[in-house]
């Protein structure tokens, strides 16, 4: 299987900033809009610009003395991609051992976003525990990129889609090709039937990297993992309703989005992110996302909650 990219874009670029105050920074380059998605950007570069924002102004103040164990977040308006974002950094509590900090988000100034992060000092001698890691999971060797799956997808089934829904399959194939992180489907079972129809799961896991390595400063590892959380996180949901883009799902939307960080890890080595759907009602359902290493360490937890709506035939009149 391919493993290359034909840009080779670097995840970083993402997350640049640029300071135009005390407190105060601007997303640097254009913000994503994924094909799959018609009401704004990527929630995931936002959230990881929102991270780099309240860490810059921990390490002005602290250096790495402390350290992200957590964001809380809520998506208010969709971000445009058509202007940048400013990100108003307020520290909230400085205490010895956790510090805190609020982002809030805006554009033509409307709050589009805000974030609370909470910095902590490391205490490695506490005791530790962890569930034990996932089993029965197929090494990413031994899986397929997400953009060769849905071009054998494509192979398959071309001749019975619908020709717009062709060109969206193509676009997706050439948004994964040229992405900065590249994605394996780690379940065994197949997303469709011998008919090529839609099999619903609540549960779906698949592994993740960034193609080109980011470095190693640890702040920066975290801030990218904030960006990977948000890929295909929330459709775990839709999966679970058997709602699908482009047929049954009318509005796939978050509205808010939690992450706890425990051990270091290298984002452009393979991690596991495993994703489970508990429950789904009025139009809204929530995610729980774990992320493993290859090594089976469980390094972070993600949770959120989104708007999960079907879609309704336009009322007769």
């Amino acid at each position: 299987m391919n493993e290359g990219n034909t840009k080779k874009e670097y995840i970083g670029t993402s997350l640049d900033l640029e300071k135009i105050d005390k407190y105060i920074y601007r997303s640097k380059q254009p913000l994503w809009q994924p094909v799959s998605s018609s009401i704004g950007v990527f929630g995931g570069q936002v959230i990881s610009q929102a991270i780099q924002a309240a860490t810059t102004v921990s390490e002005e103040k602290n250096g790495d003395k402390y350290s992200l164990h957590s964001f809380h977040c809520y998506f208010l308006l969709a971000g445009q991609a058509s202007m940048p974002v400013i990100y108003h950094v307020h520290p909230l509590r400085l205490g010895r051992s956790y510090q805190t900090y609020h982002v809030r988000a805006t554009q033509d100034g409307n709050n589009i976003f805000t974030l609370t992060a909470s910095f902590a000092l490391p205490e490695p001698t506490q005791p530790h525990f962890s569930i034990a890691p996932p089993v029965d999971v197929p090494p990413p060797n031994e899986c397929e990129l997400n953009e060769d799956r849905w071009q054998r997808f494509l192979d398959t089934y071309q001749a019975k889609l619908d020709k717009n829904l062709v060109e969206v399959i193509r676009a997706r194939i050439e948004e994964r090709r040229t992405s900065a992180l590249a994605l394996k489907d780690a379940s065994k079972r197949s997303k469709f039937d011998e008919k090529g129809h839609f099999i619903t799961s609540n549960q779906h896991s698949w592994w993740i990297k960034a193609r080109t390595s980011p470095g190693d400063k640890p702040s920066t590892q975290k801030a990218i993992l904030a960006y990977m959380s948000d890929l295909n996180f929330i459709h775990t949901v839709s999966h679970s309703l058997g709602l699908r883009q482009y047929f049954n799902l009318g509005m796939l939307s978050s509205i808010d989005h939690s992450m706890w960080f425990y051990d270091d890890f290298d984002t452009s080595e393979w991690l596991l992110y495993k994703t489970f759907c508990p429950r789904a009602r009025h139009g809204r359902g929530n995610v729980n996302g774990e992320f493993w290493t290859q090594d089976g360490r469980l390094v972070a937890l993600t949770a959120q909650q989104g708007l999960v709506r079907e879609k309704r035939p336009e009322a007769r009149l």
